[in-house]
């Protein structure tokens, strides 16, 4: 993994592979035109708010394994007005260079039906809805959160974590200021994983691989 020089002050970039393979030069190919986006959404923020627009983020690779890679930027922004909360996550195929297709990775038991609305990278599902409220309300009960879990049809990114050792998941669309709590983060372990018949591959490179945590802003 190579790391890239901050985007701005407090935002950091998304690294590149290191290899010259067709597959590698894909992914690199997908990572600069991220980082480019970044560049000149921030441009354009601090244009419409040059005095009190800001950004913090920080980029990790939270799995390098030896099929799968996944990136992960996560924190927030604002140009001027409200608070953004950003969570992108990316995991691609080492062998092909492409984005992951998680209904081909996952079991039918976990994919709902095909939603013209979701972006590239999301998934939505009942059951996945059901396993993720499960856990969040198992850490934060709040009666707030349960009413906002119930209000929304959630679609949610996902990404293979070697520190975590499991499947990482958010809901896309819990991320206003005023819900943010009841939003964050939540993995399925290896167990839960190999209980589904999740991919084997996937399995194994939560199992075996590792994470690499960007140092250049702290």
């Amino acid at each position: 993994m190579r790391g890239a020089p901050d985007l701005a002050k407090d935002v950091q970039a998304y690294p590149t592979l290191i290899g010259a393979g067709a597959a590698i030069v894909r992914i690199n190919r997908a990572l600069l035109a991220a980082n480019a986006k970044r560049s000149a959404d921030i441009k354009d923020c601090h244009a419409q708010s040059p005095e009190y627009a800001y950004w913090d983020l920080d980029v990790d690779a939270p799995l390098l394994g030896e099929r799968y890679v996944s990136f992960l930027a996560h924190g927030n922004y604002s140009c001027g007005n409200n608070v953004n909360i950003v969570m992108e996550a990316m995991t691609f195929d080492l062998r092909t260079g492409e984005r992951v297709n998680w209904k081909a990775l996952l079991p039918a038991s976990l994919q709902g039906p095909s939603v013209a609305s979701l972006e590239p990278g999301e998934i939505a599902s009942p059951e996945l809805s059901a396993f993720f409220v499960k856990q969040s309300q198992a850490s934060n009960p709040d009666p707030d959160c349960k009413d906002a879990f119930a209000e929304r049809e959630m679609t949610f990114q996902l990404w293979p974590d070697a520190a975590a050792k499991g499947l990482a998941m958010e809901a896309d669309n819990l991320r206003s200021t005023s819900i943010g709590a009841c939003g964050g983060d939540v993995t399925m372990p290896l167990e839960m994983l190999r209980k589904i018949g999740a991919d084997p591959a996937l399995i194994r490179d939560i199992e075996t691989g590792r994470s690499w945590v960007n140092r250049t802003k702290r």
